[in-house]
């Protein structure tokens, strides 16, 4: 038979690398992450401590405080027992209007809390804290795992342009450029907090009288007793 080079070179792709490819190639939403990092997730076999035995349950995950500032790092590298790899999808995020309502801790009988907290203060469970942020800087990674570099995206106080600083250089870009592939580190500023000098939002030796509450009372609170719930430790 003879050799048939086109033949030859034609790869078959196996379904699975196809799958993976979709993946790769979607597009992820800030929000859907949030989603998904405060979702309920089911915990088969936990031990209840009031019950003393195994008991199905669930774990979820809720924001207690909203700060002025807010950090939020995405999850670039992924470790495997087979594989060490960067992440490189793209992750919409906000430029302006990240709200977080919806991941506040609630008052409510489930939650077992009496009171949101904000800022170190109690709030009404029928007041809604300011939970709405813009961003002002992103710290985006260019590289593999292994190595990389870093470059920063901040928004200018003075003209209110975006700037990008790649180390001693400086440059204008264009709003539409400020969300990448490359963005792994994103800096919100809580809308009600953008016209206070830094030196109000955390204050040196502050006087406040805000009833603070202690790492002790905190504890507390979270492990109020309620004879009608599982206890799982």
């Amino acid at each position: 038979e003879d050799y048939d080079a086109t033949e030859a070179s034609k790869v078959q792709v196996h379904a699975s690398f196809e799958k993976q490819a979709k993946v790769q190639a979607a597009v992820l939403s800030l929000q859907s992450c949030l989603k998904d990092f405060t979702a309920s997730e089911p915990l088969d076999e936990a031990y209840c401590s009031r019950c003393k035995a195994l008991t199905p349950a669930a774990k979820k995950m809720d924001l207690w405080r909203v700060p002025p500032l807010l950090v939020i790092q995405l999850k670039r590298f992924q470790y495997t027992a087979t594989s060490r790899k960067k992440l490189r999808h793209l992750v919409q995020f906000p430029l302006k209007g990240l709200d977080l309502t919806e991941f506040l801790v609630r008052s409510s009988p489930d939650s077992g809390l009496q009171n949101w907290q904000f800022l170190g203060g109690k709030l009404a469970p029928d007041e809604v804290p300011a939970a709405v942020y813009d961003l002002y800087a992103v710290v985006n990674h260019i590289g593999v795992l292994g190595g990389g570099h870093y470059v920063a995206t901040v928004l200018s106080e003075s003209d209110k342009r975006w700037k990008c600083f790649n180390d001693h250089q400086c440059r204008d870009i264009d709003e539409k450029d400020v969300v990448t592939p490359s963005a792994y580190i994103l800096f919100y500023i809580r809308r009600d907090m953008k016209s206070l000098p830094v030196h109000q939002v955390f204050p040196v030796n502050s006087t406040s009288t805000s009833p603070v509450l202690s790492d002790e009372e905190m504890a507390a609170l979270l492990h109020e007793p309620d004879s009608s719930r599982c206890v799982v430790s």
